[in-house]
C-alpha cells in the first residue's frame, strides 16, 4: 500500500496551449507519482485538448489524470476556486498553466516539508523568472537539466503568523505556482470569500498562515513565465478596498508586536498596491475623479497609515497630482506644488532603498 499521501496538481487554463505544454511536461518528469493532475479547461477555443490527450498515456504511472472543460468560461476566479474545491489530494499545488516546474524533486520535496509537522499549512518555495522569448535555453532544457536532481530541497518551518507579518518585507513576492498547500485547511479558511478577482495568490498565503506553520524552502522549485498575453487584472473599486479590509486579521498579531508589525506593514503597503505603477489606482485615476476621490475617503476613515502611503506616496498618485499642478494658473503657487512633488517622489524611493538595504544587504 503507499503511504503516500495524494497530491493534486491543479492547472487551471484557457488558450494556452503553446505553455501548457511545458508545464505538463515539468510534471511529468516528477519522482512523486502519487499525484492527481487536474487540468481544469475554462471553455478554451485553442488545442488546448490535443496537448491535454497527448500526454494522457504519457501520464499513466500517475495516480490520476484528470481533464475537464467547462461548458463556459467562468472567469479566472471561479475556475481556479471550483477547481481546488474538487481537488481529491491532501495537498494541492496550483500550477499555472504558462509557468512549469525546473526540479523533478519539486513536488516531493514540497510534501516532505509539509508533513515535517501537523500544524504545517503551506509551503513556500523560490521561483525564478522566465522571460519569453529572452532566454538563452528553452523552457524544456531548463526541465531537462532539472532532472538530473536528485535530493530534496531543505527547508524551515516558522509560525504562520510570523510569516503573515514578514512575508513581504523578508520573504518577498512569490509566485502562485510555488507554493503547496493543505487543501482541506485552505478551503476552511476566508480565502474564497476574501477573494473577487484580485490578489487570489496573495490572500491564498494569508488565509491559510495564521494558528498554523509555514515550510520556507530557499531552492527555486519552479519558473514565473513572462510574455505579451500576459493576463493583467484591473482592480474593481470594491476589490482595491477588500486588498485592504482582509488586513484586518493581520493585526491579531500586530497587536503583540506593535513597533515592527507597523514598520512591516508599513512597508508591505509600498512594496505592494501601494508603490506599484500598475493596479487599483492606475485603474480608479484613468476613471472619473470622483471615483478615486471615494476610494481615498473611504481609506481615510479606515486607516491614516495606509491614507498617509496612498494618497502621498503612491507613483500614480504623484502623477495623477501632478497633472492637476501643472493646470495651476497661478505660477508661485504651481512652482510649489511641483516641488513638493518631487519631495514625494524622492521619499518613495528612499523608504524602499532603505527597505532593500535591510532585508537584502547583497542587493545593489
Amino acid at each position: 500500500m503507499n503511504n503516500e499521501p495524494l497530491v493534486s496538481v491543479l492547472i487551471p487554463t484557457y488558450n494556452r496551449a503553446e505553455y501548457l505544454d511545458d508545464c505538463l511536461y515539468s510534471t511529468l518528469v516528477q519522482d512523486y507519482k502519487n499525484c492527481e493532475v487536474y487540468i481544469r479547461d475554462n471553455d478554451s477555443s485553442d488545442n488546448t485538448k490535443e496537448i491535454v490527450e497527448k500526454y494522457r498515456p504519457l501520464f499513466k504511472d500517475f495516480t490520476y489524470y484528470r481533464y475537464k472543460r467547462n461548458d463556459t468560461n467562468v472567469g479566472f476566479r471561479d475556475n481556479m476556486i471550483h477547481g481546488t474545491k474538487e481537488c481529491r489530494g491532501k495537498y494541492s499545488i496550483i500550477l499555472m498553466d504558462d509557468d512549469f516546474l525546473c526540479s523533478r524533486t519539486a513536488v516531493s520535496s514540497m510534501v516532505q516539508a509539509l508533513e515535517a509537522t501537523k500544524k504545517t499549512s503551506l509551503t513556500v518555495s523560490q521561483s525564478e523568472t522566465y522571460r519569453q522569448g529572452e532566454m538563452d535555453l528553452s523552457a524544456k532544457e531548463i526541465i531537462n537539466h532539472g532532472k538530473e536532481i536528485v535530493s530534496h530541497s531543505e527547508f524551515k518551518t516558522i509560525s504562520g503568523e510570523y510569516y503573515f507579518l514578514n512575508s513581504w518585507t523578508v520573504y518577498g513576492p512569490i509566485c502562485l505556482s510555488s507554493v503547496m498547500f493543505d487543501t482541506k485547511k485552505l478551503l476552511a479558511s476566508p480565502w474564497e470569500k476574501w477573494t473577487h478577482n484580485s490578489a487570489i495568490d496573495v490572500n491564498l498565503y494569508h488565509a491559510i498562515s495564521p494558528g498554523n506553520n509555514i515550510a520556507i524552502i530557499e531552492d527555486p522549485l519552479t519558473y514565473y513565465r513572462l510574455h505579451e498575453t500576459q493576463d493583467i487584472h484591473v482592480f474593481p473599486v470594491e476589490d482595491a478596498m477588500s486588498s485592504h479590509s482582509r488586513i484586518m486579521l493581520w493585526y491579531k498579531y500586530a497587536k503583540e508586536k506593535r513597533v515592527a508589525s507597523s514598520t512591516s506593514l508599513f512597508i508591505w503597503r509600498l512594496k505592494t498596491v501601494i508603490l506599484k505603477d500598475s493596479g487599483p489606482i492606475k485603474w480608479l485615476s484613468n476613471r472619473k475623479p470622483p471615483i478615486l476621490n471615494k476610494f481615498i475617503s473611504w481609506l481615510r476613515g479606515y486607516n491614516l497609515l495606509h491614507y498617509f502611503v496612498l494618497r502621498y506616496l503612491n507613483p500614480q498618485m504623484i502623477k495623477y497630482d501632478y497633472a492637476v499642478a501643472i493646470k495651476c494658473p497661478n505660477l508661485f503657487i504651481r512652482i510649489f506644488k511641483k516641488t513638493m512633488l518631487h519631495l514625494r517622489r524622492i521619499t518613495s524611493r528612499l523608504i524602499l532603498r532603505i527597505d532593500r538595504a535591510l532585508h537584502n544587504p547583497d542587493e545593489k
